[in-house]
């Protein structure tokens, strides 16, 4: 892959890139930017490296602003469905998960935390494996938009009313995010911006790491618990 990606560079006759994830985590690819002497911009680092310009938001800090934001309607026991451990925002979305939950006493539960990949799939089989526990949660925070659209189909599927009976919120604001039913509550990360940001960042040569708004979106996916 970095043989590619190397010879594509040279044949393009780049004149800089922007890094988006997995690259930005992939150490071989930088290195070999910084042989070519190729200036790059990284979105949503894993490290943030001063000498580097990135452009990010804070994945943690939104991740716990939506898990408050379930706590706050009354729910306790909140499902998690994890991004794929290649990311390092997966770890930061369940790093905020688990401070919300440290703030408002809540004990944390690891029978209530599944993994998935990103995908509609993953998300609908870590719905199958959190419903079907003794006591099940009441919400269900998946870390992406096409993970929460899983956990709907799966509810749909087992005669589950959304949001009466389960409350299901995502992460990103993807055009999915407004089409499914019910409408996903969901964090929005201004995608488009962040890309505007790190092609601001390559023209200009400078090195700074912006840190970008994220927004807490209110659909019609989360009800009372």
């Amino acid at each position: 892959m970095l043989e590619e990606i190397a010879a594509l560079i040279d044949q393009a006759q780049l004149d800089g890139v922007i890094l988006t994830a997995p690259f930005t985590e992939d150490e071989a690819v930088r290195a070999m930017l910084k042989a070519r002497q190729l200036p790059y911009v990284m979105i949503s680092p894993a490290v943030v490296d001063a000498a580097v310009a990135s452009a990010s938001i804070d994945q943690a800090e939104a991740a716990q602003a939506m898990t408050a934001y379930l706590i706050a309607n009354g729910h306790r026991r909140i499902g998690f469905v994890g991004g794929s451990e290649r990311f390092v925002t997966s770890a930061r979305r369940l790093s905020g998960y688990r401070a919300a939950l440290d703030e408002a006493g809540i004990s944390f539960d690891t029978t209530l935390v599944c993994s998935g990949d990103y995908d509609f799939a993953s998300g609908s089989k870590a719905a199958d494996t959190l419903l079907a526990l003794p006591i099940p949660p009441s919400a269900i925070f998946a870390s992406s938009d096409d993970m929460a659209a899983g956990v709907l189909a799966t509810a749909h599927r087992m005669g589950i009313n959304v949001p009466d009976q389960l409350s299901v919120a995502g992460f990103d604001n993807t055009d999915l995010a407004a089409v499914v039913w019910p409408p996903l509550t969901t964090i929005s990360q201004p995608v488009r911006d962040l890309a505007y940001a790190a092609a601001d960042l390559l023209l200009s040569g400078k090195t700074d790491q912006l840190q970008l708004d994220f927004e807490l979106v209110i659909r019609a996916s989360v009800g009372r618990g």
